[in-house]
């Protein structure tokens, strides 16, 4: 249980408040339930038993209309005042942590099926778990105050009462312990088809898949998964919901009919055989005993579901505790001369042959270059080690005569600008998926888009109709205009682009290219293509086959060698000229 103090301590001062109010709160209203079932009724037994007076009770009315009063305002001040803001801001807090652990995790970590089953599993406890944790730490604090003050007055009353009471209130709190552990595993256990269900849910319901639905199979197979992961999620309640349902039919028989049965038949006893006190005794210790019998279950309650989220406890701090490979050294970047790769070697997780290997290249400033090669040659990879979302296995990677590793994370990348083959468009204003967070003026954003050859559209308009329904959906080609748009608005020092004119036609993309070679004056920039006549113009062109440089030189160099650019230039020339120009899609 003690697992559940990570969401203290990751929810801050918010989550301390949370549990202090509501511990506080709900401690008042049970004080306030106990002082009916106690105080005021015994003494309204006891009035009535010896024909009192009205005005000899009227005190006791009188105060507990006050705590009634007292109650009813505090409880929905804190419900309908305190806990919407407290748990607004606490959702905020635990979301950020994971969300900002996710984002430093390594690239690495999305390519393992079991770091997502992790992570799926700490984004569902950064709400939900945490919030019955800390709501299950408060409701204990109050209820084991009030439990104690309750079993107190019953044993004062007679002492034969504690064994009956401690025995099958204590065993109660252990099984409902270990219900509790069992319904954490049982979470882990289903967490896999969850996954499963979620995804086939997604592809089953959203946009992005409905083309593809409709005119393949694909809505079957996605139909199919979903199947799968509901039986999985049923045949783990088969297998373990047993043991849960014994230790809760163990728990609920004693408190219910044990507990119960022993206590109001020898409080019954007592008054009946041995007179030991009066009807209005009898009446307060039979409140007593039945507020105990509340408590203990409702303390019991709490145990097994602070057991329950400990688990999950432990499975997010298991992920905020995580390893992260690739850390940033202590200096700041700000490249100057040149980035050495030397003798490098990578593998991707799993994979059985290397993406990179013997690989050296050194690229200037100012220097314009092509990675050229047929698909799996290793070109994005070597992209993705220069950003350092990957560190090689052998060999080193120098910034300025520096090693990659000493420079601080953010700062080293913040020297690149890069449209991946594969970015993402988000349902947010053109001028935010242009500015990524990294770009302040709107004047470059304008002039950005102009350049990418997007000059009528308002940088104010909404990118897709997610959110609004008179936004702009761009086609493949003006995605990727879009995400040129990005490069340009940007000032860093290295541009890279990976298939930027992948789906546009021959003269949008020679004007894009033009845009391209204008906007890269200074910088260094990096082109990943297919099509070897869109980067014919560049200062040096490198040519990969699985995952080694076998070339390198300038358009011309290349075709007078007659290696494997020349072969592969021709053969696109040839292609080209048989299938005829692409159109933009």
């Amino acid at each position: 249980m003690w697992k559940c103090q990570i969401f203290l301590r990751l929810g801050g001062k918010n989550a301390v408040a949370r549990v202090a109010a509501q511990a506080a709160v709900y401690s008042l209203s049970y004080c306030y339930g106990a002082f009916y079932t106690i105080v005021l009724f015994r003494q309204l037994v006891n009035a009535i038993q010896a024909r009192a007076s009205f005005e000899s009770v009227l005190g006791l009315l009188a105060v507990f209309c006050a705590m009634g009063v007292a109650n009813t305002l505090l409880k929905g001040w804190y419900e309908h005042r305190f806990v919407p803001r407290s748990d607004c801001a606490l959702e905020q807090a635990l979301a950020a942590s994971v969300y900002q652990k996710a984002a430093r995790a390594d690239l690495a970590c999305f390519e393992d099926s079991d770091y997502y089953d992790r992570m799926g599993r700490a984004a569902a406890t950064a709400r939900e778990s945490a919030l019955a944790a800390l709501d299950a730490m408060s409701d204990l604090l109050a209820t084991a105050c009030i439990l104690v003050a309750n079993a107190l007055y019953v044993v004062w009353v007679d002492g034969t009462l504690l064994p009956l009471i401690a025995l099958p209130a204590a065993l109660a709190l252990h099984w409902q312990r270990k219900k509790g552990a069992l319904e954490g595993r049982m979470e882990e256990a289903c967490e896999p088809y969850r996954r499963r269900t979620a995804y086939a849910r997604r592809v089953l319901l959203l946009k992005e898949y409905a083309q593809e639905i409709r005119l393949t199979g694909a809505g079957k197979i996605a139909a199919a998964r979903f199947r799968e992961g509901c039986a999985g999620l049923m045949r783990v309640a088969r297998e373990r919901g047993w043991r849960i349902a014994l230790y809760e039919i163990g728990a609920e028989f004693l408190l219910r009919v044990v507990l119960y049965a022993g206590l109001y038949g020898y409080a019954a006893w007592r008054y009946l055989a041995c007179a030991a006190f009066t009807l209005g005794d009898f009446a307060a210790i039979s409140g007593a005993i039945n507020n105990v019998i509340w408590f203990v279950e409702k303390s019991g309650e709490h145990i097994a579901t602070l057991r329950k989220q400990a688990h999950a406890a432990g499975q997010l701090d298991a992920f905020m505790r995580e390893e992260i490979r690739v850390r940033g050294g202590s200096e700041p970047c700000a490249f100057q001369n040149e980035i050495a790769l030397k003798d490098i070697r990578f593998s991707y997780p799993g994979a059985k042959r290397a993406a990179l290997t013997g690989v050296s290249l050194t690229l200037h400033r100012g220097e314009s270059i092509a990675l050229v090669g047929e698909n799996g040659a290793g070109k994005t990879t070597l992209v993705k080690l220069l950003l350092r979302l990957y560190d090689p296995e052998a060999g080193e990677i120098l910034l300025d005569g520096r090693p990659y590793r000493a420079y601080q994370l953010d700062s080293l990348r913040a020297q690149f600008a890069v449209a991946f083959q594969d970015s993402r468009l988000y349902p947010f204003s053109v001028s935010e998926n242009v500015r990524v967070g990294r770009v302040e003026s709107e004047e470059a954003v304008r002039e950005a888009l102009n350049r990418a050859g997007l000059a009528g559209l308002a940088p104010s308009r909404a990118v897709t109709r997610e959110f609004d329904a008179d936004g702009w959906n761009p086609s493949g080609g003006q995605a990727q205009r879009l995400f040129a748009a990005r490069v340009f608005a940007s000032g860093a020092p290295i541009a890279i682009l990976d298939e930027p004119s992948a789906m546009l036609d021959p003269l949008a993309e020679e004007a894009l290219f033009a845009a391209l070679r204008e906007g890269s004056r200074g910088r260094t920039a990096i082109f990943i293509s297919h099509r070897l006549t869109s980067v014919k113009w560049v200062d040096r062109v490198v040519m990969m086959q699985n995952g080694a440089i076998v070339e390198q030189g300038t358009h011309e160099e290349l075709l007078a060698r007659g290696g494997a650019y020349a072969r592969l230039f021709f053969a696109q020339a040839e292609r080209y000229r048989k299938e005829g120009a692409p159109h933009e899609t």
